[in-house]
């Protein structure tokens, strides 16, 4: 297309810049190009001057590829006020570009609606300002209490009425943790055959990565490892093929299903099948964790909802490992982190927000006849526990040796810092509990000898 005398007021310069993120903006990756594609990425000053170039007496800004999309636009400017651009791949959208710059013709279109409707509503003065309203308040000791034994939608592990996470790397059986969850709550079973339920209540799912045919197979493992069986359950299953919380009208969805229906436990699995946001970008994250907490609060209902965590995590806090945005760890009240221990192994670690959390479990997928399930994995006790203190591993090593030990194989033993080792053999020596010789150290009372300890 091609325009004819620009007014100088426009500038050369910024009308092709303007035209620049356009482009930008509308184009999309192709083919091998998706691989440095970012749907978040933003065209750039850099970018614009890489594409300038004067080409006798013309001012032209070509751009083929930008960080994996594909723009194929070119825009010249001539001397005498005309202006070509030629773009690939972009559709009638190029024909809008310039009346997105100009804007709307009438300008109470750029006014927002409700702004601009001349029927306000009632209750707002002639201003236009709506009047101000106090908040719902009450003293804190009018506030309502909740007995020990209705703290707990499943006991050490879930809060009743809360909402939580399960995280883990890819294929790290969060989906089976969270059908355990399930199972439990409209069973009233003890998760995990130990972690007890409160009561019985309904338990709506939506399993928005597995088939229906899956899923049904894994509640029945599951129920078989906990004798009971699947029919007899009140589990609803989602059956949507797609369920986008980024959309409105699927929020309302889902708020009008719960509203029917009145669970107890509502399971999303997983959340990254649940919108097509930036999971990295706050403040995308944040509306639909509000909206899940919404919910929960509108209809007394706990929501559990399973997430990745970043691939070669393992030394990272738990929580600090969700992928994406630190809004995660922040929102859940009740957050359940599984992490590879071995081939066959899990670990299993507990946070909550308003109890103590539990120490950390081992846990693994048990296979039976008919059954695939998680169980706890018991560990015997170890018949000779490490001591806790440097003072005890020290005490403890000089016990068992018939002779005085050099200070490079205490060091060893305890498996401590040089320097605390040093510190605390000098202050057992200054205590009169151990002796110091030419060969080592041992303990004061391990010959009838008086010999004299000697300093450091």
């Amino acid at each position: 297309m091609t325009w004819r005398k620009i007014p100088q007021s426009w500038g050369a310069f910024g009308f092709m810049f303007a035209h620049g993120i356009l482009s930008f903006a509308d184009a999309r990756p192709r083919n091998v190009s998706e691989l440095e594609y970012e749907e978040k990425d933003e065209f750039k000053l850099a970018d614009f001057i890489a594409g300038l170039r004067f080409v006798r007496g013309e001012l032209h800004f070509d751009a083929d590829y930008i960080r994996g999309r594909r723009i194929k636009t070119r825009i010249v400017v001539r001397s005498n006020g005309t202006v070509t651009l030629q773009t690939v791949g972009c559709g009638k959208n190029a024909l809008r570009w310039p009346d997105r710059l100009r804007g709307p013709t009438d300008r109470r279109k750029a006014v927002p609606r409700d702004l601009g409707d001349p029927a306000l509503s009632s209750d707002q003065d002639r201003s236009g300002t709506p009047p101000v309203t106090v908040l719902s308040f009450k003293p804190a000791h009018g506030l309502p209490t909740r007995a020990e034994e209705h703290r707990w939608l499943v006991k050490d592990l879930s809060s009743e009425e809360a909402v939580g996470i399960i995280g883990a790397e890819p294929k790290r059986c969060k989906t089976f943790l969270a059908l355990n969850l399930a199972v439990s709550v409209a069973a009233g079973t003890p998760c995990l055959r130990r972690f007890p339920a409160s009561r019985a209540g309904r338990v709506l799912l939506y399993a928005a990565e597995d088939p229906l045919d899956i899923v049904r197979r894994r509640l029945e493992g599951i129920c078989a490892a906990g004798g009971v069986k699947l029919s007899e359950l009140d589990v609803q299953v989602i059956t949507e093929p797609t369920v986008r919380l980024d959309l409105e009208p699927v929020r309302r969805s889902l708020d009008a299903t719960v509203a029917k229906l009145q669970p107890r436990l509502l399971v999303l699995d997983p959340f990254v099948r649940l919108h097509r946001i930036h999971e990295k970008a706050s403040g995308e994250v944040a509306p639909l964790l509000a909206y899940l907490r919404e919910l929960q609060r509108r209809h007394a209902v706990a929501v559990l909802v399973v997430h990745h965590a970043k691939k070669r995590a393992g030394r990272v806090r738990a929580g600090q490992a969700l992928r994406g945005s630190s809004e995660f760890h922040a929102w859940g009240d009740s957050n359940l982190y599984l992490h590879k221990q071995t081939d066959d192994t899990l670990t299993l670690t507990v946070e909550h927000r308003a109890a103590p959390s539990m120490p950390t479990l081992t846990l693994e997928l048990a296979k039976q006849v008919h059954a695939v399930a998680l169980r706890i994995v018991e560990r015997p006790p170890s018949p000779n526990p490490r001591p806790a203190s440097v003072d005890e591993r020290i005490i403890t090593a000089l016990t068992g040796a018939s002779h005085p030990l050099p200070f490079g194989e205490l060091r060893a033993q305890c498996r401590t810092r040089s320097a605390t080792v040093y510190d605390r053999l000098d202050a057992l020596v200054a205590a009169g509990r151990l002796v110091k010789s030419a060969e080592g150290y041992r303990l004061a009372d391990r010959s009838g000898s008086n010999g004299s300890a000697s300093g450091n």
